[in-house]
């Protein structure tokens, strides 16, 4: 198994390779967010969901295990780690057989940071640009687009976990589920990790290896959505 990169700040030794990726990334993040048209305010009714382009500043919470070359498992608590999320809404909107509405979403950023010093790992999570992340929004009560809200948020996502510039990605989607939006975007609403997903080194998953071994599990995690973000040049 691979020994982890470095990728430090404030002191710690970086590679170039790992600066210029951060730094690349961030830019993308800042581009999404000054070109993309935007929904001026928080939407609390249904019918005026499909068709936004929202973004909201976010929380993470859990636990990460890694397993160590030695056999060893270490674990990762995820304190409130700051962040930025991005969805698109789709305009389009169907009736489950229940004739409950749906809307279709697609993620377009999500990025966490967090650097607690030299004696813990500096954490970076990206979405993963190379595979699409969607969703759905659907409404708990019968109708059409007006009964989006209240509704469920489901996310089925692929990202990219840099644990000390080590690129390590999950090959089955992470899933995260609301079941109290009221609003969108879904401010004050929690997302909860739906089972234990586990994370391959990044290379390995983009090359299809089978034999991939498992370097780390996410076993909880909890998004929470705090405040709605203006776009930058608005």
């Amino acid at each position: 198994m691979r020994e982890p990169q470095t990728l430090r700040t404030a002191g710690r030794t970086a590679t170039p390779m790992a600066l210029a990726l951060v730094c690349l990334l961030l830019c993308l993040v800042a581009a999404s967010l000054s070109a993309a048209p935007h929904s001026p305010s928080v939407v609390t009714e249904g019918a005026e969901v499909p068709g936004t382009r929202l973004y909201a500043s976010t929380q993470a919470y859990g636990e990460f295990r890694i397993n160590l070359p030695n056999g060893e498992t270490i674990t990762i608590p995820c304190d409130g780690i700051p962040g930025i999320s991005g969805v698109l809404t789709e305009d389009a909107v169907s009736r489950n057989g229940e004739g409950r509405p749906s809307v279709a979403l697609r993620r377009l950023v999500t990025h966490f940071h967090q650097d607690l010093g030299s004696d813990h790992p500096l954490i970076l999570i990206e979405q993963d640009h190379e595979r699409t992340s969607t969703g759905e929004l659907t409404g708990h009560a019968k109708g059409g687009a007006g009964a989006l809200l209240p509704g469920t948020a489901r996310f089925d996502q692929y990202i990219i976990i840099y644990l000390d510039g080590r690129a390590l990605t999950n090959r089955e989607p992470l899933t995260l589920i609301a079941d109290q939006v009221k609003s969108w975007p879904p401010l004050g609403s929690s997302f909860q990790l739906q089972g234990p997903t586990a994370f391959y080194d990044l290379d390995d998953v983009r090359a299809g290896n089978p034999a991939a071994a498992v370097v780390g599990t996410l076993d909880a995690c909890n998004v929470e959505v705090r405040e709605e973000l203006t776009l930058l040049g608005e």
